[in-house]
């Protein structure tokens, strides 16, 4: 017994190290225990304290308030701060108060997992930055200062305690994740979060690259593969015409650009910068307007 307890000794002391540093290295990412969601913990890289992107607002509104909830990834999220992101650009625009409850790297289904959270600050309308990679369930990530792969599915009380034991599990889950659309994936997730909002209206805000906002040759010079190019573009126009069949208010906002505004980074062919998150901030806003 005393061998034993001993060796568990040791391997704790092994391990508290190696847990330690894991812990340090997922920085400010919080991993969620229901529909493969993580958010950025509580005041932590510029969020508020519910973990969003934003800034902290009451859950009652003012009389005469109007406010719209914004749900989508990081095409939403925005690149720099929440006051460059498009929807703030939306708020400034209309004189309305807008939150943006999106999240890097979501796909649709999680986006809608987001939605009691949005449903609780009362808004008056619902808008989805849908993005082609909606189409595309994401089951791995990459979180952390010195980033390493989680694999998002798995949900084991190991799973759940250990940040150690996240990280060993990505690595050997990440060669099974492959960035392949599921066919009826984003339309099927897209009509139950039309019955998610019930009486509100829901809006689709059809976002794109802003390599590829001009067009397949604006992409493809930017120096993307056309195959990758072209996809896009397939799903992006699949996105729109879902939503249009749906009878969803349908926001295309793919041409908001007339070219490529890329962020600090010049290589993310798909993100915008400030610049670009203005041109479609001020788009969504015109579309929005009686």
């Amino acid at each position: 017994m005393r061998r034993v307890a001993l060796s568990l000794l040791a391997l704790a002391l092994v391990l508290a190290p190696v847990e330690g540093l894991a812990r340090r290295h997922e920085g400010g990412t919080e991993l969620l225990g229901s529909e493969r969601r993580y958010r950025t913990r509580p005041y932590t890289y510029g969020a508020n304290a519910e973990g969003f992107f934003e800034r902290d607002l009451p859950r009652a509104k003012a009389p005469g308030t109007r406010r719209i909830a914004v749900l989508g990834d990081s095409m939403t999220w925005g690149t720099t701060s929440p006051e460059e992101a498009w929807p703030r650009v939306v708020e400034r625009a209309l004189g309305v108060e807008v939150l943006n409850f999106s999240t890097y790297g979501y796909d649709i289904r999680q986006s809608r997992a987001t939605l009691p959270e949005a449903l609780a600050h009362a808004p008056d309308l619902v808008l989805l930055g849908a993005y082609w990679n909606d189409h595309v369930p994401t089951r791995a990530i990459t979180v952390g200062t010195a980033p390493f792969v989680v694999w998002l599915e798995t949900r084991g009380p190991l799973w759940r305690a250990s940040a150690a034991w996240r990280a060993l599990d990505g690595y050997f889950h990440r060669d099974q994740w492959t960035f392949e659309p599921e066919p009826g994936f984003f339309e099927r997730e897209l009509r139950a979060l039309a019955e998610d909002v019930g009486d509100l209206p829901l809006g689709v805000v059809v976002l794109a690259p802003h390599a590829l906002s001009p067009g397949v040759e604006a992409c493809v010079a930017y120096g993307v593969p056309r195959s990758q190019c072209e996809l896009s573009s397939r799903l992006t126009t699949e996105m729109l015409t879902t939503s249009r069949a749906l009878g969803l208010r349908s926001i295309d906002a793919t041409g908001a650009l007339d070219a490529p505004s890329p962020p600090a980074n010049a290589a993310d062919w798909e993100h915008p910068g400030p610049a670009g998150h203005a041109a479609i901030g001020q788009h969504v806003a015109r579309s929005l307007s009686p």
